[in-house]
Parts: C-alpha cells; structure tokens; sequence
C-alpha cells in the first residue's frame, strides 16, 4: 500500500510524453486489487501484465526524492588538480 500511496501523492505534479508513454499509463490505469469472492475484501494486487508495470512505477515513486537545484541555482565553481 506504501507504494501505491506514493504513487498516488506523485502523481498529480508528474508530466508524461504522450507519445512514448502511451501503453506504460494504460498499464497504470489498467492495475487493480485482487478481490475475494467470498468475503468482498482486498486482497493486494492482482498480479497480471499490468501489475508489474505499476508495481515498477510505485517503487520509482518510494524512491523519489526532490531535487535540490534548480535551473537558476548557480553551481558553484570547484577548481582543484587532476592529480
């Protein structure tokens, strides 16, 4: 759930080629719970073709970190030696 949970707080801020991206979202679109047919509860995901996508893009999602320099951040100059 942590990673679904990222993915879901990520998602909103994030920008996709739609071109190049195309079958990758409808595999995030297509990902779904495993449900039970006797009791109705959630029982994780159902892994098919589609999970491992989504399963791909939570764990990116857990691993996200902002970055810290901008485009109009000045990197400062280091001199040093080649030695």
């Amino acid at each position: 759930m942590f990673r679904i949970e990222q993915a879901r707080r990520l998602f909103p801020r994030m920008l996709f080629d739609e071109e190049n991206t195309a079958e990758g979202r409808i595999s995030l679109g297509m990902y779904a719970p495993k449900i039970s047919k006797e009791t109705g509860a959630d029982m994780g995901p159902n892994h098919d073709v589609y999970s491992h996508d989504a399963d791909g893009f939570g764990l990116m999602a857990c691993d996200y970190k902002e970055p810290r320099l901008t485009a109009s951040t000045p990197v400062p100059i280091r001199y040093g030696t080649m030695a």
